[in-house]
């Protein structure tokens, strides 16, 4: 820019000191036509008077043009290049949810999640790419190995409420490993977060087992669900069809499970659905078992886990 600026001013004024009416008399009156011609702001109170002053005018008019819009787009960059390492680096939200790895399963879950009329938790991906894939204000992002513990240091894990660790299957790691690095993120959650809630996703049943033993709380196998879905088609047309409906976003009843707010802890659960009464009660989780049918006299008791169908409106009192 100060190129342009002394040299432009230094050719205006040797080409218009010495005419008669000219009124680049002086050197500071050229970088004052200059600095007008270079910023297009053009009072027009200085202007050269030959054709030779004109076209220097015209050359300095393109280069400062070209100019301002790389040092505009530069600060532009700069700037956003501080907003995004502030909320890349910078971390420090709490009770928030965790994506470790993106792949499809990973995309198809924030996509269920944004979709969400009711946005109950902050979420957070963690991922080896080099900018955030998902192009949406509801969902934050540190770049980075999700089994890497300064990673996860930077994503804030120790006050995380919950982290889905799907399989990393866009490394280099080989796909009979891919089940490996997935128990060592639970390990390295676990040891930075001991309560989380670890919902981890592995390729091969046969390490459901060591999946749980690192610190997941559920295990989904990726073939089995296949299977199943395939097998229930076969014996219940449009079964699954039904299921998948309940379970993705969108309008209509979903599945739902909620932790019952400790307001409610002694109801019994036929008082329970009276005040909640749109919903259709499926089972009660207590101590990992699973009670179906739930009888109307029994005691919703701490930590009890209900599973339920309800249109979204209808549950905003279980979410407070």
């Amino acid at each position: 820019m100060m190129t342009i600026v002394l040299t432009g001013s230094y050719l205006e004024y040797i080409s218009q000191a010495n005419l008669q009416g000219s009124q680049i008399k002086s050197p500071e009156l050229a970088i004052w036509f200059v600095f007008q011609t270079v910023t297009t702001v053009g009072y027009g109170d200085v202007v050269p008077i030959n054709l030779t002053g004109r076209i220097i005018a015209i050359i300095i008019m393109l280069a400062g043009i070209g100019t301002v819009s790389t040092l505009t787009a530069s600060t532009a960059a700069y700037m956003t290049n501080i907003k995004l390492k502030h909320k890349i680096r910078k971390v420090r939200m709490k009770n928030h949810t965790i994506i470790c790895n993106y792949n499809d399963y990973s995309a198809n879950i924030i996509s269920n999640y944004i979709n969400r009329k009711l946005k109950i938790d902050s979420l957070l991906l963690i991922a080896n790419l080099k900018e955030n894939p998902i192009k949406s204000d509801y969902v934050f992002f540190t770049p980075g190995d999700p089994a890497d513990e300064k990673t996860l240091e930077n994503a804030n894990a120790a006050e995380a409420k919950r982290f889905i660790v799907t399989a990393d299957f866009n490394s280099d790691v080989p796909v009979k490993l891919t089940d490996a690095k997935t128990i060592l993120n639970i390990f390295q959650i676990r040891k930075l977060n001991s309560t989380a809630e670890i919902i981890a996703q592995v390729a091969n049943s046969e390490n459901v087992t060591n999946a749980r033993s690192a610190g997941a709380n559920e295990v989904i196998t990726l073939n089995e669900l296949s299977a199943l879905v395939i097998s229930k088609s076969i014996m219940n047309p449009k079964l699954p069809d039904f299921v998948l409906k309940l379970l993705s976003s969108g309008e209509g009843p979903k599945i739902y499970s909620v932790k019952i707010p400790k307001k409610y802890v002694g109801y019994k659960i036929g008082d329970f659905t009276k005040v909640f009464n749109k919903i259709i009660l499926l089972s009660v989780l207590k101590d990992d078992t699973y009670t179906f049918p739930v009888e109307n006299n029994y005691d919703l008791a701490e930590n009890d886990v209900i599973y339920f169908i309800s249109e979204e409106n209808e549950i905003k009192g279980l979410l407070k």
